[in-house]
């Protein structure tokens, strides 16, 4: 079974060069580093061979659907609207505004009118359309 996940980095040792970037695990090291269990990955890009903390990992998301974006406050759009969950993992997108935040990981903290709250790890508390949160899915741990 091939186990794919993208690299979410903050490490000063890791860098942030290879975020973004597709992996396939190929196994799981007989050590941790701060308590957290370390794998030996392939970039699939480079073939180049790299250990990852777990915690810098994330699971690919599904491919988006092909359809036309919907115009802006539509009921299409509100459908979707209460899909996340307090705790739940998400990484900004598409913002012009607040660029800075984009590809930034936080954790959602409610609801607000037709935004969502979330705690950004570095960067505090934000209130942000749906449309600008893409949930983040932990990657399955090898047996």
């Amino acid at each position: 079974m091939k186990i794919e996940g993208l690299v979410n980095s903050k490490s000063k040792k890791l860098g942030t060069e290879l975020n973004g970037e597709l992996v396939t695990i190929i196994g799981k090291l007989n050590r941790k580093v701060e308590g957290i269990d370390v794998y030996k990955c392939k970039v699939e890009s480079t073939d180049e061979r790299v250990k990852i903390k777990l915690t810098n990992l994330v699971s690919p998301a599904p491919p988006a659907p092909a359809a036309p974006a919907p115009a802006e406050n539509s009921a299409t759009e509100d459908s979707d609207e209460d899909d996340l969950e307090k705790g739940q993992r998400v990484e900004a997108v598409g913002l012009k505004n607040a660029a800075h935040l984009n590809g930034a990981s936080g954790t959602v903290i409610g609801k607000s009118g037709d935004r969502w709250a979330v705690k950004f790890d570095e960067h505090g508390n934000k209130k942000l359309r749906r449309a600008n949160l893409v949930p983040m899915h932990e990657v399955e741990e090898l047996d």
